[in-house]
């Protein structure tokens, strides 16, 4: 593979000032010949290592594991119906489905395998007020560029008409459920990312656009309770309210709260705003907002103030506020009465976590404490020992009640939370995970993120990494800056002219774990996905001494070259803008591909990406690997993943497969010790 493309002569570019050399330009272009024939002779390289390997063992466990997380799917009452929304994370392949009683959801309403077009999967379900349609967005080829279509629940008939071009933002219904407003592109996602705000309503069993309401510019939209007036959301994290507008008057989108740095999630109240802010408290703090009066601060009144934990999102009942926050590294669960009586805590298993899928994250504001009545809500919760459980918890009577099966604890494992200090003196956290008994140095895989704010490593049970614990490796997950975990501060040290900060802190906690013989030395594995991918990308070319393998998925590595992608310019808010030249040389020094150098012994790389990923284009990853398969002296492979019809987020059991199957081999951990886990679901 090293041969590919070695006569095609470089591209010249400047950015902002900065002279810019790129030997592998033409793996951009999908249909370039030796782009073809490079990804050809991948495919064959991976291939013939994975025969290697025993890739089905490892598949059934990780499958076994999945099959019990899907369990706790969330099951949704609507009228005489219950509604689901399926999604196999061995394969992708998603289905809504419904029934008289929740345990009896015995009809399909929309399966994706049955679906017309190329690979189609579910990305998302919204009920009408009465739950008697469903809203349901479908995108082809994991590209996310989803297509918004409407089916009633008691016949099952998809109504005429359809929404193109919408990106992760779902639809929000007018009260009368005669439409609905949705943010839409007029242009495939992989050409532009312009969202624009547009209404659409429902007329004699179609759907059809309505040529008024429209705003540019904004990712989502919300309709209040008084089903006029509607929110616009965006800024950079897309969750700001930045407009508002009434649908009974003609003065348009009003301005909201577009101006202000900080975070701001809002929750639709009366007139009001019940809003997260991050404004005046960096471990945030509830405020109420009139939406007239929104600009200024004086009309705001604090209803939940800064504490030492970090409020990550809120949801709102009647007379309560349920707030989720972090606290040494854990979720906790708080009731506030509006009324200022006093709070309380829910009563879970510690130490607890409300992610879902290990190693995922969450964003701000992500809603995993979900309202099911006046005085309930619902979550899933879980810890580094405890499989995944839906509850039910009375917010007055302070019940805690587990709707799916509750299974034994995993005596095997452990952990326990860490800290270390970055060479700035900042304290960064770490948990280490592992098999009861397994004391240390041991082979170790460390997963990191350290962006966009997203908290990624609470005490979640490790499904897609179980089989790699019962192989022998410790698990080792870094709060990295960039990250949310502890609040504004920790995502703005890690951002744009501080992006370092990340890296120095996960080269920090992993020279901590060999230190106080956590890790082996010569055993240490990385991965990331996403801007954890581009973690990866730098973590391997600036400290390739400290791993014996990498696994960057789905990376976003050419961060000079980003603007010939239509999300690039998207990123101006985590990694600089482009066209400021501070922030191209701060993102030129740790750019991957200026510093990988020829006869470095770089470690065993695994690039996967997804051919149809909107978000990081595959040839992001292209051009990681075949740099370090050209530049690297060590005998460890380079290998390239490239999965045909896959996105950034799909089949993320699937994945994991491969990725355990590279880092058995290349770790030597226990290949056989797999086996024991495979055991169907109870």
């Amino acid at each position: 593979m090293a041969g590919h493309g070695h006569d095609i002569p470089a591209r010249l570019d400047e950015i902002a000032g900065v002279p810019i050399v790129d030997d592998w330009w033409w793996l951009e272009d999908d249909h370039h010949p030796a782009t073809t024939a490079w990804l050809a002779d991948s495919a064959t390289s991976l291939s013939s290592y994975l025969d290697g390997t025993d890739l089905e063992s490892i598949r059934a466990a990780i499958s076994t594991e999945m099959d019990r997380l899907a369990r706790v799917d969330a099951v949704l009452p609507l009228g005489d119906w219950y509604v689901s929304h399926r999604i196999d994370q061995m394969t992708g392949t998603s289905r809504i489905v419904a029934g008289r009683t929740p345990e009896t959801l015995d009809r399909v309403l929309v399966d994706s395998t049955t679906w017309p077009g190329s690979t189609p999967a579910i990305d998302w379900v919204v009920p009408s007020p009465s739950g008697s349609l469903l809203a349901f967005s479908i995108s082809e080829r994991g590209g996310e560029d989803g297509t918004v279509h409407v089916v009633e629940v008691e016949t099952g008939r998809v109504l005429d008409g359809s929404v193109p071009h919408t990106f992760l933002a779902p639809i929000s219904w007018l009260p009368d459920e005669s439409g609905f407003f949705v943010a839409c592109s007029a242009w495939p996602l992989v050409d532009a990312v312009e969202p624009r705000i547009c209404r659409f309503r429902l007329a004699d069993g179609h759907l059809e656009p309505e040529p008024v309401h429209h705003l540019d510019g904004a990712g989502a939209a919300a309709v209040m309770p008084d089903g006029v007036t509607v929110l616009a959301f965006g800024g950079w994290l897309g969750q700001r309210p930045v407009a508002f507008r009434r649908l009974d008057d003609d003065r348009g989108w009003q301005p909201l709260l577009a101006w202000f740095e900080h975070v701001f999630l809002g929750i639709p109240d009366g007139d009001d705003l019940v809003v997260l802010t991050t404004d005046g408290a960096p471990r945030g703090r509830v405020v109420r907002i009139p939406l007239t009066t929104a600009r200024d601060r004086s009309t705001w009144q604090e209803l939940v103030p800064e504490g030492p934990d970090v409020i990550r999102a809120l949801t709102q009942l009647p007379d309560h506020l349920v707030t989720l926050e972090l606290r040494d590294g854990e979720h906790v669960i708080r009731v506030r009465p509006t009324d200022g009586s006093a709070d309380h805590e829910v009563d879970l298993p510690r130490p607890a976590g409300l992610d879902v899928v290990f190693a995922f994250g969450q964003v701000l504001g992500e809603p995993r404490v979900l309202p099911t009545g006046p005085t309930s809500v619902e979550f899933v919760a879980s810890s580094w020992n405890r499989r995944h459980v839906r509850y039910r918890y009375d917010v007055v009577t302070r019940e805690l009640v587990a709707i799916t099966p509750v299974d034994p604890v995993d005596e095997a494992i452990e952990a326990e939370l860490r800290s270390c200090t970055s060479p700035d003196g900042w304290r960064v956290d770490y948990w280490v995970v592992r098999e009861r008994g397994r004391s240390g140095p041991n082979p170790a895989l460390v997963v990191g993120y350290g962006g966009w704010s997203i908290a990624q490593h609470t005490p979640c049970y490790p499904n897609a990494a179980r089989a790699l614990l019962a192989a022998g490796a410790t698990l080792i997950l870094p709060q990295l800056r960039g990250g949310g975990e502890q609040g504004w501060d920790h995502w703005a040290t890690g951002r744009r002219q501080h992006k370092q900060h990340v890296y120095d802190d996960l080269y920090a906690v992993v020279e901590d774990a060999v230190a106080n013989d956590v890790a082996r030395a010569d055993a240490v594995a990385f991965v990331g996905a996403s801007n954890g991918g581009l973690t990866a990308g730098v973590a391997v070319t600036q400290r390739p001494d400290l791993w014996r393998a990498v696994i960057p998925v789905v990376p976003f590595i050419d961060l000079l070259g980003s603007w010939r992608s239509p999300f690039g310019g998207k990123l101006a808010a985590e990694l600089g803008a482009l066209d400021d030249p501070a922030a191209v040389r701060a993102m030129a020094a740790y750019a991957p591909l200026r510093r990988i150098a020829d006869g470095t012994h770089y470690p065993a790389v695994l690039v996967d990406v997804g051919d149809h990923d909107v978000r990081c284009a595959p040839w992001h990853g292209r051009k990681l690997s075949a740099a370090l398969q050209r530049a690297t002296s060590s005998p460890h492979p380079v290998l390239h993943r490239e999965r045909r019809d896959g996105g950034h987020v799909v089949a993320e059991g699937r994945d994991w497969s491969v990725w355990t199957a590279f880092l058995i081999r290349e770790l030597g951990l226990r290949a056989d010790a797999t086996e024991q886990h495979h055991e169907e679901p109870t």
